[in-house]
């Protein structure tokens, strides 16, 4: 799609290979952990999508993300459900029930995907809202330009019918489903 808005050069980086695209002088496809094996390549602009709720080191992350942009450059992130989030498990397109993930144990919720097909090997940091908030408000390196919290009203029906269930967790944790923010 980047190249269809005039970019010259385009660079995907993911963890796993699971990319399927001809690779060319225009595209470039890279498997691997950027904050373990860093890509000496700064860049114009740099985006993540669906992915931060995923990182097991957020903050090393985002650091490194910052450090591979060119002076001017632009980073814009897009992620969500993130762990306290109604959906924060993922598992919505199986698991229409909001919040299971947070009321029941992971054996439990294990032994119910395995009795139902359900496979789910993703990995979870289990930040919540106000983690990331700190996160990238506290950022130094870059101004933050845009800022938008992502919120899921439509399931906190569940929170307010059983609010005994959820007494431990703050309740914008369990309404922010996820963010999305440019830097320059």
């Amino acid at each position: 799609v980047a190249l269809e808005y005039g970019i010259t050069r385009s660079v995907g980086i993911d963890i796993e290979n699971r990319w399927n695209y001809a690779q060319n002088d225009k595209m470039e496809f890279i498997c691997t952990d950027i904050c373990t094996k860093r890509v000496e390549e700064k860049f114009d602009l740099i985006t993540s999508f669906c992915a931060f709720e995923h990182f097991e080191k957020p903050v090393e992350m985002f650091d490194t993300m910052c450090n591979m942009l060119n002076p001017g450059g632009y980073l814009y992130i897009n992620f969500g459900p993130i762990w306290y989030s109604a959906y924060g498990h993922h598992c919505y397109d199986a698991i229409s029930f909001p919040y299971y993930h947070l009321l029941f144990s992971d054996e439990i919720i294990k032994r119910f995907k395995a009795q139902h097909g359900i496979i789910d090997n993703q990995f979870y940091n289990k930040w919540s809202a106000y983690d990331y908030m700190y996160m990238f408000l506290k950022c130094n390196k870059l101004l933050l330009d845009d800022f938008k919290v992502m919120y899921n009203f439509k399931d906190y029906y569940f929170v307010e019918a059983f609010p005994f269930l959820f007494e431990r967790y703050k309740k914008e944790d369990l309404l922010v489903n996820g963010f999305e923010l440019l830097f320059k």
